[in-house]
């Protein structure tokens, strides 16, 4: 049962996760997961915790973050082609902050991979997931493209 659903429970509108935890909002009409916590190793950096939230069966967001000499913060977008065998297409924004919080670099990448995804139950990703890094405050080093490959495991809800 949604926590919303109880009428005691009330979620403050400036809370950012209050949206994305809306049940009602989030159930997709096919049924598809409404989300689903995974961890990537390499990809998008060498290790990054993430929750996807779905609304529709082709489409989907992720939150996640990433150690990056610091944190890196991410959003990313999802386009999905398939049921449970999945094509994936997705862009993927993030900045780098360094241990006082100052941003860093700003981190660009995309993935095409592909995604086995049950309505619940375990999911596993894989991808070609190139990185490009712009450094913001070291003009020494300069910008650079990382072709990475990456692998996630995860849990749909």
């Amino acid at each position: 049962m949604c926590a919303q659903e109880k009428s005691d429970l009330i979620i403050k509108p400036e809370t950012p996760i209050a949206l994305l935890i809306h049940c009602k909002t989030l159930r997709s009409q096919s049924g598809s997961p409404v989300f689903s916590p995974f961890i990537e190793l390499l990809g998008k950096g060498f290790l990054s915790v993430n929750v996807d939230f779905r609304r529709k069966e082709s489409h989907a967001i992720s939150i996640g973050l990433q150690p990056f000499e610091g944190l890196a913060p991410n959003i990313m977008y999802y386009y999905l082609s398939g049921k449970r065998h999945r094509l994936s297409w997705e862009e993927v924004f993030s900045g780098g902050f360094a241990n006082d919080f100052s941003l860093e670099v700003v981190l660009i990448h995309g993935v095409v991979g592909y995604r086995y995804q049950k309505k619940k139950g375990l999911f596993f990703r894989v991808g070609f997931t190139p990185l490009y890094v712009i450094f913001l405050n070291d003009k020494d080093r300069g910008n650079k493209l990382y072709p990475f490959a990456g692998l996630s495991l995860g849990y749909s809800f």
